[in-house]
């Protein structure tokens, strides 16, 4: 149909290419590369992807998530910064990777979290909830979007 609107990405911005080991209900930052305005253009939502290394030694029982947080940088005037997601601070969480159910250890896999809101700049985090030591090799991809008017 006419004048639908239609999304459009700018390429791809690597947050995390390989991210430590995390342990359960830890935290990490995907701090490989802050997301600032000349990354982003002022898009307002963001498609985040995790490519997920595997964990422990036994499957995930039931459904796990690993968690996503944003921290604000560069706030009022460009120098102050929001206080790091941690286990006593989770208040800009802006959703979850939701792992396979009864996913085997030595399993890995891509997760998509679409529509994440952005700001001027900022840092991802994850949290891992699965009840297991993530393995170390994850990464974070962010894909900024928008709206455009459909042709």
């Amino acid at each position: 149909m006419a004048n639908e609107i239609e999304w459009t990405f700018l390429s791809s911005i690597a947050l995390e290419t390989s991210g430590g080991t995390i342990a359960n209900a830890g935290f990490n930052s995907g701090d490989g590369s802050s997301i600032t305005t000349s990354g982003h253009g002022d898009w307002p939502l963001c498609d985040l992807e995790l490519y997920y290394a595997g964990h422990g030694t036994a499957a995930l029982v039931g459904w796990m998530v690993v968690n996503v947080y944003r921290q604000d940088m560069d706030m009022v005037g460009g120098s102050n910064d929001a206080a790091a997601p941690s286990a006593t601070n989770k208040t800009l969480y802006v959703g979850s990777f939701a792992l396979w159910q009864s996913m085997a250890s030595a399993s890995s896999g891509y997760f998509h979290l679409p529509n994440v809101p952005l700001c001027n700049a900022c840092i991802f985090w994850i949290e891992n909830t699965t009840g297991q030591q993530m393995n170390s090799a994850w990464s974070l991809t962010c894909r900024p979007k928008s709206y455009i008017p459909g042709a």
